[in-house]
């Protein structure tokens, strides 16, 4: 069990599936997204997708994936599901890759500074009494370890900016981000709220 055995990660499986461009296809010079997308031809094929699977940490390739794909793409462009054939290609056949976003529980990522969780539970206690209680020691950071995860399906966005947030407190520069922000993001709002719920009266059934 490591320093970051505790963060309450869970994993979500996606699969993209590639076809074959052709020249119905190839006119198509920009993303399509919705409930799902499809990106214009690249090496003389398109990828569309991608599934989504709460709590599915496998890679394998799956057909029913492709045909899940291939369905959603013929409620986003129909035209585009046509010029592939999409109702009797065998999704078999096709290829992609499958892959596991990581998420939080609030599905905001994670940034920030790991600190010992087992001194975290010990030393601010007193939140499980009232989790209001303000507290002016320093966390038990643990020195020089940081984290980003928790991504999910916005890490092409998210996680070049937290890269930024990692070498500010890495090298102690300001952040790029507002004080309220970080600490939205920071790995230690668990901990706090662990310490809180701990303290809570049963609720009623």
């Amino acid at each position: 069990m490591g320093p970051t055995a505790a963060l309450p990660l869970k994993p979500i499986r996606g699969q993209l599936t590639f076809v074959d461009a052709n020249a119905a296809s190839g006119a198509l010079r920009t993303v399509v997204c919705g409930e799902s997308y499809v990106a214009p031809a690249r090496a003389g094929r398109h990828c569309i997708g991608a599934t989504f699977d709460v709590a599915d940490d496998a890679v394998d390739l799956r057909p029913d994936d492709h045909r899940r794909n291939l369905d959603r793409l013929a409620q986003l462009v129909p035209v585009l599901h046509a010029a592939f054939d999409g109702d009797r290609v065998d999704p078999a056949t096709l290829g992609g890759r499958a892959s596991v976003r990581w998420v939080t529980p609030d599905y905001l990522p994670l940034a920030g500074a790991v600190c010992d969780s087992a001194v975290f539970a010990r030393r601010y206690a007193a939140l499980a009494r009232d989790a209001t209680t303000h507290f002016d020691d320093v966390a038990p950071w643990l020195p020089g370890l940081y984290v980003t995860t928790g991504h999910g399906s916005r890490g092409l966005v998210t996680a070049p900016l937290l890269g930024e947030v990692i070498a500010a407190l890495a090298f102690d520069e300001p952040a790029p981000l507002p004080v309220d922000v970080m600490r939205a993001l920071a790995p230690t709002r668990f901990d706090a709220r662990r310490l809180a719920r701990s303290g809570r009266p049963p609720q009623p059934s």
